[in-house]
């Protein structure tokens, strides 16, 4: 785990700050992908598609030197054991 991450009962998001809002925004991609890659049990390319479906990026603030990019994704999403 290389950033914040906060897990709802809905929902699982990873939260990450960055020089540039398109780099935070990126890595909280990258962190979310490998957080259900790792908790659901996904390949890559599996986890990859999942996200490109359901994954949901925002800015979390732009006030500081560093940005902050959140990413979630719906835990209804996971898929069935």
């Amino acid at each position: 785990m290389g950033s914040p991450r906060v897990r709802s009962d809905s929902q699982l998001t990873a939260i990450v700050s960055g020089i540039s809002l398109a780099d935070a925004c990126r890595d909280a991609f990258r962190e979310l992908k490998g957080w259900i890659e790792e908790e659901w049990s996904l390949s890559s390319d599996e986890a990859a598609v999942l996200m490109g479906i359901g994954a949901h990026c925002g800015v979390g603030q732009v006030s500081n030197l560093l940005h902050t990019g959140k990413c979630s994704i719906a835990r209804s999403l996971e898929p069935p054991s």
